[in-house]
């Protein structure tokens, strides 16, 4: 997990109760300790993961906050390589999150629909009752 964060994050711990760093809490909403925010090199927060979480769904959670700032930099490939070890781990609360987002890479990359439709079919036959599926628009089909 180190050696993940040092090679994709520049890591700083801000603490709440310090005055210095009161005004990133606000600059980046921040209303709850410990949260994670990902931020692009130009400051942008792209995620947010407020409160703890154990360390088998921690480092899948960065996964997912990269390959979120990612996306918006148009590197969907490497989105899409962070995104896809997260959704294939079926016993991962965060898998169905990761397919959500993994749809959105695809489509991004190719602008058709069919490869952002195989992760969501998936998504809602491997999670259907998750939150993630819910998300999906109703009457989505397939590129003819």
């Amino acid at each position: 997990m180190q050696s993940f964060v040092a090679a994709h994050f520049i890591a700083v711990k801000l603490m709440l109760n310090h005055p210095a760093d009161q005004p990133h809490f606000r600059t980046q909403r921040v209303i709850w300790t410990p949260t994670i925010v990902i931020l692009d090199h130009r400051g942008v927060g792209h995620f947010q993961s407020p409160g703890y979480l154990p360390p088998a769904l921690f480092l899948p959670m960065l996964q997912i906050g990269l390959a979120r700032a990612q996306l918006a930099w148009a590197r969907y490939d490497e989105a899409a390589a962070q995104l896809t070890p997260v959704a294939d781990d079926h016993a991962s609360a965060l898998a169905p999150e990761a397919l959500y987002w993994l749809g959105i890479a695809w489509y991004l990359q190719s602008h058709r629909r069919a490869p952002m439709m195989r992760a969501w079919d998936r998504l809602r036959q491997e999670h259907p009752a998750s939150i993630w599926a819910a998300r999906i628009p109703p009457n989505q089909e397939d590129d003819p």
